[in-house]
């Protein structure tokens, strides 16, 4: 059977072809859109059509769509059904009509995605391809999610004109706002009043029962705040008889988020937004509620500017339904509230103030970094923003600190900050930088900065960017001329494992998690034949070369190797975790390579012949390189992609499911070693679990082998001329 042609009609009518193709089932009235498993394929397809077009006409048929009712959406649709039917597609009449009804509530996710964001941009002279991800500067996984946004997230239930259900009949439905995990939310307006409202509804048991069961916090919110100036006031709702709703003040002026992607926050104007938003959880932290869920996208904004904090009591459900659904919406740039939320609520701790402490701190770096990713890094990055040193800290004792040790609550927190605004703390002096042992052979305290070049390339390879930048190394003699360098990567959280939508990801890249490291040192390059040499007093490579990766050795010979160099050093050397290992690839990236989507062999050494993506065939060199060859990463790190495989500490494991969230390896101690095999007792298979881990890719594969978030294992005993190692240091620092 042949497939609608995307190729044709407008913008609508294309949707309507997703759906038509993608759906993996009929939803009923007020059900989860479910799409079936290629909807990827179609998504790209849809997106690599539009690329065709001018920026400027994207935007123009986005604006289009927001524009229409659904009486025009659905006769698009219906359009778009017929055109399909010609080119021999089967429609039952049950899809028919599901898919009319989702298209009739397109303009109004259309509107919630981008409408206020391009408002805000056009106010601030913001160029509008740098806000929606329509084109150049996004990823290819960021505009894919863009497009999948744009369709419903549930086939609506109600329909304008419609009274609002259990409360007065004058109330009516005007407009549908959006619909998301928790269910519908839509303007409604008093017939003769005029007045309007936001009515949120609850549509289905999970979110239902929680909803109950936060409907006290929800009434003493209500007795307590009534008409804070920055709180969305809780105007009416409806408990007792489904579907269940709550009415909150229609607050018309857009999110927090949509401005964020629009201006550039000076010190003084991220001030101006953010201390209502703490006088505001101030106030809720002294009534003992914790929100849960802050995020940019749940702090709204009146027609004056003046920000409104929302969505109290059922954060933890929109979490946990979007969880559930597995449905990705445009709420931020790739993380949603997983980017928000402390690491203590991620471990299943109690809720504390201290939690939305985080959340807000988490607000305020974005708004001074002009980004809606989550923060990484966070040291350097606050190395770069301008603002007082007072505020710097207080930032870094919100992210960079365990519950206790932060601000207790939004009060606490705001005080602090009064103080920074008025100039009364001095700047703190800056937190010690790693010490290593002092033993003979220490390198020095902070090491020295080194300059370096990295690049970032588009989806077909070609170079469209290049940045000068530092980094700290030390360098630690082996003697007879013989040094190793070992570069500083600071402490952060990054989200370990393969995108949602990362072509050709493996079944063992997932789930996608958040892990919290240490800052730690680890080596500039892959162990070279000399350094091996100097340790060990031999060189197994089949390619030799001093500067040239050693490989031919196994994993119990890499642990040998960092026994040795511990002794002869002095230092504690080992292998680096598996999460170690892809934190320190990815240097801050969440894109395939760290040169973006996709490499070429100018930049790795790996069988050109098979690419990644739209990058061209290339070279394949069929041999090691000599080590930094080429570009390193933004740590200042080189061949993490390519060259040789590299050796971790950790046993394989077929997924990510119950992995360490610390950057820890994961199922070392209970190893032992036996019969020339190694065996584990965590209650598998032998045979899986003596497997170790390898990561990196090597010059004998093809380019999808050398992504970062590519997995590989081999049993301890087994050595080729594709494997190699890198080495950490392992003193104990904080950063």
């Amino acid at each position: 059977m042949s497939q609608p042609n995307l190729n044709k009609g407008k913008l609508l009518k294309k949707l309507t072809f997703f759906l038509i193709r993608g759906l993996e089932a009929i939803p009923v009235a007020g059900a989860v859109v479910k799409l079936a498993n290629d909807w990827q394929a179609v998504c790209g397809q849809l997106r690599q059509e539009q690329a065709h077009l001018e920026l400027a006409e994207r935007v123009a048929q986005l604006e289009e769509i927001a524009a229409l009712t659904p009486a025009q959406a659905r006769e698009d649709a219906q359009a778009g059904i017929a055109e399909a039917r010609q080119q021999g597609q089967t429609i039952s009449r049950d899809l028919e009509e599901a898919v009319l009804d989702l298209a009739s509530s397109i303009p109004a996710t259309v509107r919630e995605r981008t409408q206020a964001t391009l408002r805000q941009a056009r106010r601030y002279g913001t160029a509008l391809q740098t806000v929606l991800p329509l084109g150049e500067g996004f990823t290819v996984t960021e505009q894919n999610e863009f497009y999948r946004s744009l369709l419903p997230a549930r086939r609506p239930r109600f329909r304008e004109g419609e009274s609002v259900p259990n409360a007065n009949p004058r109330w009516r439905l005007t407009q549908l706002i959006g619909a998301g995990g928790f269910g519908e939310v839509w303007e409604v307006r008093h017939q003769q009043l005029k007045d309007s409202h936001a009515v949120k509804f609850c549509q289905d048991s999970v979110s239902a029962k929680v909803l109950k069961r936060e409907a006290a916090a929800l009434f003493k919110l209500h007795e307590d705040l009534p008409k804070h100036p920055h709180i969305v006031g809780l105007e009416d709702l409806s408990l007792e008889n489904e579907p269940y709703w709550l009415a909150f003040e229609y607050v018309s002026g857009g999110t927090l988020e949509a401005l964020m992607r629009a201006k550039r926050f000076s010190w003084e104007e991220a001030l101006e937004l953010f201390m209502p938003l703490v006088q505001g959880m101030s106030a809720v932290h002294q009534v003992g509620i914790v929100h849960r869920d802050l995020k940019p996208a749940n702090i709204l904004l009146t027609a004056e500017g003046r920000p409104k904090i929302a969505d109290f009591g059922i954060g933890k459900v929109t979490v946990e339904q979007e969880i559930q659904q597995t449905h990705t919406q445009f709420t931020t740039l790739g993380a949603g509230s997983f980017g928000y939320v402390s690491p203590e609520q991620l471990e299943g701790q109690p809720a504390h103030p201290a939690d939305d402490v985080y959340s807000l701190a988490v607000i305020l770096w974005q708004m001074l970094s002009y980004t809606l990713k989550p923060p990484r890094f966070i040291r350097t990055s606050l190395e770069e923003v301008e603002m007082p040193e007072g505020a710097k800290q207080l930032i870094l004792d919100c992210l960079d600190q365990p519950r206790k040790k932060r601000p207790q609550d939004a009060g606490e927190l705001l005080k602090q900050l009064q103080l920074v605004r008025g100039g009364k703390t001095s700047a703190p002096a800056k937190a010690s930088s790693p010490k290593v042992p002092a033993k003979a052979s220490s390198p020095t305290v902070d090491g020295q900065l080194f300059t370096f070049e990295t690049v970032l390339v588009d989806r077909r390879g070609q170079i469209i960017k290049r940045d000068s930048r530092q980094a700290r190394q030390v360098a630690i003699d082996l003697g007879k001329g013989v040094t190793l360098e070992m570069v500083h990567i600071p402490a952060g959280t990054f989200l370990m494992g393969a995108a949602p939508n990362e072509a050709e990801a493996s079944s063992d890249e997932y789930p996608q998690h958040q892990v919290t490291l240490k800052s730690f040192y680890i080596g500039k390059y892959q162990v070279t034949q000399a350094q091996w040499q100097a340790i060990m007093g031999n060189n197994p490579s089949y390619f030799k070369g001093e500067k040239r990766p050693v490989e031919n050795v196994n994993w119990g010979e890499t642990k040998a190797f960092c026994d040795r160099l511990s002794q002869h050093t002095g230092q504690k050397f080992r292998l680096p975790s598996e999460a170690e290992w892809e934190y320190a690839c990815r240097a801050g990236t969440t894109t395939p390579f760290y040169f973006g989507e996709t490499i070429t062999p100018d930049l790795v050494n790996y069988d050109g012949n098979y690419p990644y993506g739209d990058a061209p065939k290339g070279k394949y060199r069929g041999e090691t390189n000599p080590v930094g060859s080429f570009p390193p990463n933004a740590f200042g790190l080189y061949d993490m992609h390519g060259n040789v495989w590299e050796w971790c500490e950790d046993v394989w494991h077929g997924d990510y499911e119950g992995s360490p969230t610390d950057g820890s390896a994961w199922g070392v101690k209970e190893v032992k070693k036996e019969g020339g095999f190694f065996s584990s007792l965590f209650g598998k298979e032998e045979k899986e679990e003596s497997n170790r881990l390898l990561r990196g890719g090597s010059w004998n594969n093809n380019a999808v082998w050398c992504r970062a978030a590519y997995r590989n294992k081999n049993t301890p005993d087994s050595r080729n001329k594709h494997v190699g190692l890198r080495v950490v240091l392992c003193a104990v620092w904080t950063s």
